[in-house]
């Protein structure tokens, strides 16, 4: 049920504020605007997805057979969230002018860099407070807060691209940054386990060692991914121009529509229930089940979107998008295999295997700049797209062979 709410309404807020940006930015606009939104998951990303990750796992794992370690560690979290967020404000408002040269090619959109640093606290605090609703299994909570944040600034987006344009769509996404936090707290607000600043006064101080741990596997894979878009988005911006490079954007902007409902879903499921499963027997099954649902699905997905693909791209887009449809095949390609390598990810994760983890995160980063780059003289624009299917096809069989190998020597630990 929380899963079908959420669809809609991140299916539909999506449509809409696409195709506002569609029609009052155009390609160039919405090229800059997923500059920016890249740049923001980068720092959601790298600042708060360890600690989220650590309340998750390590919160799921204690809940039942010890609350007081389980408040402990997202008392601890939380302090730790705190120091770290206002760290980083610091640092961006002291660099926004090359902030902004680098992400939008002009100083002249500063302001928009200091609005990201002034919110970037409440950002990294929503994360955080959804992180404890989920390390509590209360998915209700945890949809309801998302949903409403979706649709809130969805509107937020789409009146500021309406009445400012390009302007107003760069400060709407730098705007709806803490409107997670400030709806999980009034959702929350009932019950002193559901507060997230109830936990305050729970946090101990030798907990922050097993926090921190989390980082340099999480680091990897909060950094990896938008920083290669951000360079992939780059390499397209100087070779072809902002409005080819948006272009390729919308193709991006269009998979996002329908893959991040079911990764939103993936996301609140997967890593608790793998951590929380009890033997090794149990973990397989969860995790091939989770492999095969996804797969399944993913390529339904694909082939429906790609056999409407001029009626999506018409409905979504204005005419300057028409190119779409034929970057678009490629990019379903690679988000069949994303989709369906996810679960095995995050079993990486909920295994604390950290090496791995690193080296398969890095691994997607470096193959999709790395790829894009050496087909783009003979691609053309097609570069980026062919590039996220080939780099996500041999993650996801290098993690089926890498899983299934892992389970052969288990099998044959035990015989």
């Amino acid at each position: 049920m929380w899963s079908l709410a959420q669809t809609a309404a991140r299916l539909g807020c999506g449509f809409l504020s696409i195709k506002v940006t569609a029609v009052y930015l155009g390609p160039a606009g919405l090229a800059l605007t997923g500059q920016l939104g890249n740049f923001i998951t980068l720092l959601q990303g790298t600042l708060g997805n360890a600690v989220n990750t650590a309340v998750v796992k390590l919160g799921s794992e204690a809940l039942d057979r010890d609350p007081d370690r389980a408040a402990a560690v997202v008392g601890t979290a939380l302090r730790l969230v705190v120091v770290i967020a206002c760290a980083a404000t610091l640092v961006l408002l002291a660099a926004h002018r090359p902030l902004s040269a680098w992400l939008f090619g002009d100083e002249q959109f500063w302001p928009v860099i200091v609005a990201v640093a002034i919110l970037l606290p409440g950002l990294i605090l929503g994360q955080l407070h959804s992180a404890l609703f989920q390390a509590q299994r209360r998915f209700d909570l945890m949809s309801i807060t998302s949903i409403t944040a979706t649709v809130l600034g969805a509107a937020i987006f789409v009146g500021l691209c309406w009445a400012f344009g390009l302007w107003g769509g760069l400060l709407g996404t730098a705007l709806v940054s803490p409107l997670t936090l400030v709806i999980a707290l009034w959702i929350g607000r009932g019950t002193a386990q559901t507060r997230l600043p109830a936990y305050w006064a729970s946090a101990r101080a030798p907990l922050v060692r097993s926090i921190v741990a989390f980082y340099p596997m999480l680091l990897v894979h909060s950094a990896a991914l938008p920083l290669s878009l951000l360079l992939v988005r780059d390499t397209m911006i100087g070779t072809f121009g902002a409005a080819q490079a948006g272009i390729w954007q919308a193709s991006v902007r269009l998979s996002d529509m329908y893959t991040m409902v079911i990764l939103a879903t993936l996301s609140m499921y997967s890593l608790p229930t793998l951590s929380a499963a009890r033997d090794e027997l149990e973990f397989r099954g969860i995790l091939l089940r989770l492999v095969a649902g996804c797969f399944f699905v993913a390529s339904a997905a694909a082939l429906v979107l790609y056999l409407a693909r001029d009626l999506v791209v018409s409905v979504v887009f204005t005419r300057e998008f028409t190119h779409v449809r034929d970057l678009w095949p490629w990019q379903l390609v690679g988000d069949v295999f994303l989709l369906a390598g996810w679960p095995m990810r995050s079993a990486l994760t909920a295994r604390q295997r950290t090496l791995t983890y690193m080296t398969v995160e890095a691994a997607i980063g470096f193959g999709l700049v790395g790829v894009t780059r050496l087909l783009i003289e003979s691609a053309g624009t097609l570069a980026a797209n062919m590039a996220h299917a080939l780099v996500w096809g041999a993650v996801f069989f290098c993690l089926l062979a890498l899983h299934g190998r892992t389970w052969l020597a288990s099998g044959e630990g035990r015989g």
